[in-house]
């Protein structure tokens, strides 16, 4: 099974998405920054870029090519604090489910379930 990478500065909204994935039977990689991120995505073994909108050091719309560029069946998900933002319709090619924060785990679970395994609903 393709891993999970979720991307996002902020630690213990990590954690929390590794401790429901995981219980959902998601195998699940953390990065703080964008730069963690390509890291992790050059291993080839990301199937779902669960990506903060906002990263410390590189753009999300840049992580989300260059990941793409690794695995053109890469499924990507967007999570946003701010999913008005414009920083949002610079550099992007095409567009990708956008989650707004703070959102049910539900609503993550459905949106990365969608033609991959179906996800059980489990709420933290």
């Amino acid at each position: 099974m393709a891993k999970i990478l979720v991307v996002d500065d902020y630690a213990a909204l990590r954690l929390l998405l590794r401790r429901v994935l995981e219980a959902n039977g998601y195998s699940v990689v953390e990065a703080a920054t964008g730069s963690q991120a390509i890291e992790a995505c050059s291993t080839g073994s990301i199937g779902t870029l669960i990506c903060d909108l906002l990263l410390p050091d590189i753009s999300a719309p840049s992580v989300i090519a260059v990941a793409q560029s690794m695995n053109s069946k890469l499924k990507v998900v967007v999570m946003s604090g701010q999913p008005d933002s414009p920083t949002w319709k610079l550099g992007v090619s095409e567009p990708y489910p956008m989650i707004a924060k703070p959102f049910k785990m539900s609503d993550l679970l459905r949106l990365i379930g969608e033609d991959d395994e179906p996800a059980v609903a489990y709420d933290a």
